[in-house]
């Protein structure tokens, strides 16, 4: 149907193949659980690169709605965002979790219905009261997403929800063992939305579409490897973890970087941020690049912020370094 690139973890662009089957699979999943119906308007806030784009069009053409184009210029501007919500009655869009969350901090009226967040880790956070907040996850390699829930209804803030159509979920460990309920693994997808690989890139195919070993029914036969570390929780749904390729190692001790970000959040003054690593002869060491509101002198901000981390968590979880910046660098997406 249409080709989608992703870099991956490599900065190589690799154009994935998303088949008819796994579109029509996606739209009809949208519909049948968020009610997009041909009264509606379906905000595009996504960069026409970025797979939440496709979800726009392919549901608008299904449902009959509407497709209203947020104007790039207005992008960053969460409010100027939010008038052309109300001017066009947008009732359904998707925004990247973390500006999302930034949404429903400063926007107390809009015209949305349906909110989805996706391509990040959520975390912890208050349903709005006037509209529905839900929670997608899925790789490009699965159809923009492959599982959600209603934010209400989670029975945990890592719940990404049960999965939708014609898909199962296998969680392995290094070995390819399926792990015990809780436990946590590697998560591999199989099913109608999988891509048919990436095109001209037979070698990185290889590497993650794999033979299922779990079963053989004509759908199901292959299986793609996420790199996303999940578990089940009580009610069935996966929890996720974080990413494989995000644990790092200091000091022989295995740890997420989101870790340590989400502790530095909770600080009053910080107004953004990203944790890192840097090589430091043979050891990685953290660096924590930070957007904040206030003043400090010399090492007063390092200062605090190694003590706050240091309060919360273990001594090789503390930034060696903290740098202040005038804002995160942002891609086109």
């Amino acid at each position: 149907a249409c080709i989608l690139y992703t870099s991956g973890t490599t900065g190589i662009p690799k154009g994935v193949k998303i088949t008819r089957k796994s579109i029509l699979n996606l739209t009809t999943i949208y519909e049948d659980k968020y009610g997009l119906k041909n009264t509606d308007v379906y905000g595009l806030f996504a960069t026409i690169g970025f797979d939440a784009a496709l979800l726009a069009m392919v549901t608008v053409l299904y449902s009959g709605a509407c497709l209203a184009v947020v104007p790039d210029d207005i992008r960053l501007d969460i409010n100027a965002v939010n008038d052309y919500f109300i001017t066009h009655n947008v009732t359904h869009t998707l925004i990247t979790s973390q500006v999302g969350r930034l949404f429903m901090q400063s926007v107390e009226d809009t015209s949305l219905e349906v909110l989805l967040v996706g391509g990040e880790k959520l975390g912890e956070f208050e349903s709005p009261k006037n509209y529905l907040l839900v929670d997608a996850f899925g790789p490009t390699e699965a159809c923009v997403f492959v599982s959600s829930i209603k934010n209400s209804d989670k029975i945990d803030y890592s719940s990404i929800g049960p999965l939708g159509y014609n898909t199962k979920a296998y969680i392995l460990d290094d070995e390819f063992r399926r792990v015990s309920v809780g436990a946590v693994g590697e998560l591999y997808l199989s099913g109608i939305p999988l891509a048919d690989g990436y095109i001209n890139r037979d070698e990185e195919t290889a590497k993650v579409f794999l033979e299922n070993p779990f079963d053989d029914e004509k759908d199901y036969k292959v299986m793609y490897r996420t790199g996303d570390m999940v578990r089940i929780l009580p009610d069935g749904s996966l929890g996720i973890v974080g990413r494989r390729d995000s644990q790092i190692k200091i000091r022989g001790n295995r740890l997420e970087l989101s870790e340590i970000e989400a502790v530095i959040r909770e600080i009053e003054y910080i107004e953004d941020l990203t944790v890192q690593t840097i090589s430091e002869g043979t050891n990685n060491v953290i660096v924590a690049y930070v957007v904040v509101s206030e003043e400090f002198d010399g090492d007063e901000l390092k200062e605090n912020i190694s003590d706050y981390v240091g309060e919360r968590k273990p001594d090789y979880m503390v930034p060696s370094f903290v740098v202040r910046l005038d804002e995160i660098p942002l891609n086109v997406n």
